[in-house]
């Protein structure tokens, strides 16, 4: 950039300094009287009154305009000729040339301490503080001063340059860029290089843009007002920076206009501290960043726009407590592929609108979101998207944080535990319908706790207000409730078919559970145990994995190899015959699949249990020898035919009738492959006196009274009538089909697992 002409007292300036005499106050007002009285004209040439007032107002008043005014090309040939100065002579030579104003106060040194610029901060007491005036742009490229660069508390007219400059520190705290509608970052350069500190301490100035730029010490921005010089680039260039300790944005630092830090190294901590960062995009873009120490976004920090961390790396942690992300559509928070080598936390009332992603991100450490709200923006946008999140620790959701908007974890790696309680999750829309989380494909190494209201603490205000997928996801634990239900609860199960139960239970329904191809271990004693309990949570899955061709297996068998596997066989058959029943109801068995089926559900519980028809059969024997007994006493049973009564009027034969004995009798009858040889001797008859109950049943005079309350007369007609042969052909038949469903389910032919 061309520079300003050199006047006359300037050159005199430029020689006093080749002698080494100092600037005093009577040399500078000198200095002052051989200068043309006012701002220079090449410089205000061509601005209007107002423009001109504004430059005279800027610190101080116009009588002192002359004053405190110093040409930027000055300040470079004053650089240029200290380094000339060392290149010839001694360098560690001291000398001193001090400007001096008002009350003889040194504002102006160069110095073995470096080239010292200051005037007084707008915060002091004074009434008109006095602020230096550096009239034109301060074109520094390619200058080498290894010495400290302090201009503070100071107005530039113009830009400043710094391409390719090679400075030992450079300090520009409460400085102030005045020009409006700048054409370009009013700080400016590439390939710049500070050997220590950048200091922009409450500097005011439309864009910075330093790519590239090597800082051997700190950076820091603390109180700063920076504002982008165009509505589309950033207030803050950095690219490609490589800054070897802190950089921070702390003290209410304003960037109006957003940071890029692509590629940027930083060595030490990266700090955002009370903070205010805005753009219409991305209010940070930090892609590919890799920070030695840890991020902290705190004390209320807060940002309009999306911050960018995607593909960064971070040595230390990421901590945003406190702070406050804010993105009118889309992304708030983007850490695709970031690495974070410590904690993740978003605590202390940390507050989010809008989605954070971290597809395929790394930590090493725990992941914490506790007291904050997250909302998502958009009614089908998440409010946290971590898909393929490797994540070395646990994972905790707690500590009164809601979170409204999907939460997906979905093909994560965990390897810790997952503990949700004590918040809230529910959907973007008022209806609490879809999923609100998600773990589909997540492996957990350690426990799933979730705070399921189903089963916990049935709160309105609490727990996951929406549906929970689970598919594909393995656990070594499942936790999701409590296993005694509160006071509620039982209160619910009291009241039968009202509203308030009817209510509970729809609420229920609308909190699916997706848990096809679900893998886990054990369910941990504090949850809900129970099979009753466990079958409401599988029917709880949407209606396409329960009904029909589509009905999923897998939920049942694998909570019943849970069962097994935790010693519980009775609750294991129970889930079960649960899920034989609900086939048979609504798994898509039609015809005489579907008659069978329900068959063997009634008959022997699907192989699980021989109860059924071991009472039956034991009813039929009992109900055979009261029948048989009675009608022997009433003379109704008589000798097989003839052959066999030959046989038995032989003395000592071998084909000898045995006594009548009615319980053996009905036992032969009903056994198919049994041979007591009762019923190859004895058959019912046809002729029969009337039947006493009292006196053919043992014991019958003791607890049957006489007419037996009208059997007597019953049983009468009933064996007229054929029903002893009706009862000897049911006996046979269902002794029969009972013996062999009892085999086979001893054998366990029907069993499914």
């Amino acid at each position: 950039m061309r520079l300003e002409p050199v006047t006359l007292a300037e050159e005199s300036l430029l020689a006093a300094v080749r002698q080494g005499e100092p600037w005093t106050g009577e040399f500078h007002r000198k200095f002052l009287r051989r200068r043309p009285k006012g701002p220079a004209p090449d410089v205000h040439q061509g601005q209007d009154a107002d423009a001109k007032s504004k430059t005279a107002a800027s610190g101080a008043s116009g009588k002192h305009d002359a004053e405190r005014t110093v040409s930027a090309d000055l300040i470079r040939k004053l650089i240029l000729q200290d380094n000339d100065r060392m290149a010839r002579g001694n360098p560690s030579r001291e000398y001193d040339v001090t400007r001096k104003t008002r009350a003889e106060k040194d504002w102006l040194q160069i110095s073995a301490r470096g080239l010292i610029l200051e005037g007084e901060s707008k915060t002091d007491k004074t009434a008109i503080p006095f602020r230096p005036l550096i009239i034109g742009s301060l074109d520094l490229s390619a200058v080498e001063f290894p010495r400290p660069l302090k201009i503070v508390n100071c107005d530039f007219e113009d830009s400043l340059i710094l391409d390719e400059a090679h400075l030992k520190s450079l300090n520009l705290s409460g400085s102030e860029f005045t020009q409006e509608e700048p054409e370009g970052a009013l700080i400016s350069g590439g390939q710049v290089r500070i050997d220590a500190n950048l200091c922009f301490n409450k500097l005011k100035v439309a864009g910075i843009n330093l790519y590239g730029i090597q800082i051997g010490g700190t950076l820091e921005l603390s109180g700063a007002r920076i504002s982008s010089w165009s509505p589309n680039e950033h207030a803050i260039e950095m690219d490609g920076a490589t800054i070897s300790g802190t950089v921070a944005f702390a003290d209410k630092c304003v960037v109006d206009g957003g940071i890029s830090l692509v590629r940027a190294r930083i060595g030490g901590t990266l700090n955002f501290i009370s903070a205010r960062i805005c753009h219409k995009h991305s209010a940070i873009d930090a892609a590919h960043l890799r920070v030695g120490g840890s991020v902290y976004f705190q004390a209320e920090f807060s940002s309009k726009g999306e911050l960018s961390f995607s593909k960064a790396v971070i040595q230390g942690d990421l901590i945003a407590n406190g702070a406050t992300f804010r993105a009118d559509h889309g992304l708030c928070f983007n850490g695709d592929s970031i690495t974070i080598d410590g904690r993740l936390h978003l605590q202390e009332k940390f507050r989010s609108f809008g989605t954070i992603r971290m597809i395929a991100a790394r930590v090493q450490n725990e992941f914490s979101i506790s007291d904050s709200i997250l909302e998502s923006r958009g009614p089908f946008e998440r409010a946290i998207s971590a898909e393929r999140l490797d994540l070395k620790n646990s994972l905790y959701i707690r500590g009164a944080t809601t979170i409204t908007g999907q939460t997906d974890f979905g093909d994560a790696h965990i390897n810790g535990n997952v503990h949700i309680y004590d918040s809230e999750l529910k959907p973007q829309n008022a209806r609490n319908e879809g999923v609100v989380l998600s773990f589909s494909g997540a492996q957990i190494v350690g426990d799933l706790n979730l705070a399921d209201p189903y089963f916990s603490r049935w709160q309105s205000n609490q727990g996951i207000l929406g549906g929970t997928d689970l598919r594909d996801c393995s656990a070594r634990t499942l936790c999701d409730g409590h296993s005694k239900p509160p006071a509620l609860h039982r209160a619910v199960n009291r009241i039968s078919q009202s509203a308030l139960k009817r209510s509970i239970i729809s609420s229920a329904i609308e909190r699916p559970v997706l848990l096809d191809g679900f893998v886990y271990d054990r369910i941990s004693r504090q949850a809900a145990t129970a099979p009753a309990s466990r079958i409401a949570w599988l029917k709880r899955q949407p209606k396409q994995f329960l009904r029909g061709d589509g009905f999923a297996p897998q939920p049942w068998d694998q909570l019943i190899h849970v069962y097994h596997k935790m010693g519980m066989p009775r609750q294991a058959r129970q889930i079960a015959i649960a899920k034989e029943d609900h086939v048979v109801a609504h798994g898509g068995l039609r015809g005489l699949a579907r008659i069978w089926r329900a068959f063997l559900g009634w008959s022997v519980r699907y192989g699980y249990s021989a109860t059924r028809p071991l009472a039956l059969s034991m009813f039929l024997i009992l109900f055979g020898w009261m029948s048989f007994a009675a009608a022997d006493q009433a003379g109704w049973m008589t000798e097989s035919p003839p052959i066999v009564s030959i046989q038995r009027d032989a003395p000592g034969a071998m084909g000898a009738v045995p006594p009548f004995n009615a319980f053996m009798y009905s036992v032969d009858v009903f056994l198919p492959l049994a041979e007591f040889g009762q019923q190859n001797a004895w058959r019912p008859g046809e002729t029969g006196g009337p039947i006493h109950l009292q006196d053919s049943i043992p014991l019958g005079q003791n607890w049957i009274p006489d007419g037996a309350w009208g059997l007597d007369t019953i049983l009468t007609h009933w064996v007229r009538g054929g029903g002893l042969k009706t009862l000897q052909w049911l006996m046979i038949a269902v002794g029969w089909i009972a013996s062999a469903l009892i085999a086979a389910n001893l054998s366990g032919v029907m069993k499914q697992d």
